[in-house]
């Protein structure tokens, strides 16, 4: 394994993300943002956009303030047939949120990235 700085991996993250927008559930971004300042790294959070998708939940059920992001599916009942809970594993906690996102929105709350 090859380790990196964090400029280096967040430059790379940048380019992953293609100009897009990345959400985190809870407060990752501003962790993000806290560590660029400590590695005096700012300049890549020019054209870094992000944001907090949790107000979305929140929003829609007070009670979500509590329930993690791997949890999210589960509590909203929108987990696929065949899917097996993984809470904490970073893959299932990101299709928990689009499992439960995707419910809503389908439930007829209102998308707020459209």
């Amino acid at each position: 394994k090859r380790v990196v700085g964090f400029d280096e991996a967040m430059t790379a993250y940048r380019d992953f993300l293609k100009g897009d927008e990345s959400y985190s559930y809870g407060g990752d971004d501003e962790v993000l943002r806290e560590n660029a300042e400590l590695y005096n790294s700012a300049d890549w959070m020019k054209t870094y956009h992000d944001g907090n998708i949790a107000p979305f939940f929140h929003t829609i059920d007070a009670a979500t303030k509590t329930v993690n992001s791997g949890a999210l599916a589960t509590y909203f009942d929108a987990i696929p047939a065949g899917e097996s809970v993984q809470e904490h594993y970073a893959l299932w906690d990101v299709k928990s949120i689009a499992y439960a996102f995707t419910h809503l929105v389908k439930k007829g709350h209102k998308n707020p990235f459209i």
